[in-house]
């Protein structure tokens, strides 16, 4: 969710219990050093700041969407074969860390793919660029429909990468060309995430008060982050990277005020009898030892 969005949902969601909000970029209270985004005023002993933080699903990335949407028309350049083809051409990417950013090399870079994919065979490129090629089936090739929920479930199986930047191209109903672009070093997400959560309490929440992050994750759906509390409250389960990183948050020394994360799923919005209200889920971290610490805070979250 957008991080306005996410500001929203949490005000009303304390408004509707009855709590008294201000918003400090609209009270004299914007003058001072904090630039949090929510006050709870009468919750705790003193009050519970909030800051929103929205997270997109290109967050740590090394080759993001918005990058490889760019590279489309390229790519249809460079292989106008595609229109051609009668069976489905899965072509993976693999580049050694990140995706060129001058036209020039992107240029390059895709003539190179393009030279590798009409020899028929995978192979490497000068600049250590790994390109597999795959085979599927036309009538999996026929079903490939950007309109489609299932589209991400087929394009995975396809190429046989999870979670990656894919263009297809080709005549609906006929054959299709699928170019899937990873890199060969892994994605930060959760080191990104976890930077910015870290900067936010230090620098945006006063640390005069008891002080909470809410972190809306754009990449995971309700069912997903369900699951990963419920792997994680089962005694006999590793805790989840989520929560290794979360612990290492908030045993931090200099983030004494910071009393608790919030992760919120992307969800949609639904209009109900008072408010809007959204069918996302969360998972909630609360640090009860901290001197900032309120029963009240943890009550308004159950």
């Amino acid at each position: 969710m957008s991080g306005l969005r996410l500001e929203l949902s949490i005000a009303t969601h304390f408004l509707r219990r009855g709590c008294s909000l201000i918003w400090p970029e609209f009270s004299d209270q914007s003058s001072g050093k904090p630039s949090f985004d929510l006050l709870v005023e009468d919750l705790g002993t003193d009050g519970l700041e909030i800051e929103c933080k929205s997270v997109s699903n290109d967050k740590g990335r090394r080759i993001d969407g918005e990058t490889v949407a760019e590279l489309a028309l390229l790519v249809k350049q460079q292989m106008p074969f595609a229109n051609d083809l009668t069976q489905g051409l899965a072509v993976v990417v693999t580049v050694p860390d990140r995706l060129p950013r001058h036209a020039t090399e992107r240029k390059a870079l895709l003539k190179a793919i393009a030279r590798q994919v009409m020899m028929g065979e995978s192979g490497v490129l000068q600049d250590g660029t790994h390109v597999d090629l795959r085979d599927f089936e036309a009538n999996v090739a026929a079903q490939l429909n950007e309109r489609d929920p299932a589209l991400r479930q087929v394009l995975e199986a396809v190429t046989q990468t999870k979670n990656v930047p894919t263009l297809v191209i080709g005549k609906r109903g006929h054959g299709a060309l699928v170019v899937a672009f990873q890199s060969a070093r892994s994605d930060t997400f959760l080191n990104e995430v976890f930077d910015t959560v870290a900067d936010a309490a230090k620098r945006q929440l006063s640390g005069r008060r008891a002080g909470l992050v809410v972190v809306g994750l754009e990449a995971i759906d309700a069912a997903a982050l369900k699951s990963l509390a419920q792997h994680d409250h089962a005694a006999s389960n590793d805790p989840s990277a989520l929560r290794l990183y979360v612990s290492r948050l908030l045993n931090r020394a200099d983030l004494s005020h910071l009393v608790g994360a919030s992760f919120g799923s992307k969800g949609n919005l639904i209009d109900g009898a008072q408010a809007l209200t959204t069918d996302g889920s969360s998972y909630n971290f609360f640090k009860e030892e901290s001197p900032f610490w309120h029963p009240a805070i943890g009550n308004a979250f159950s």
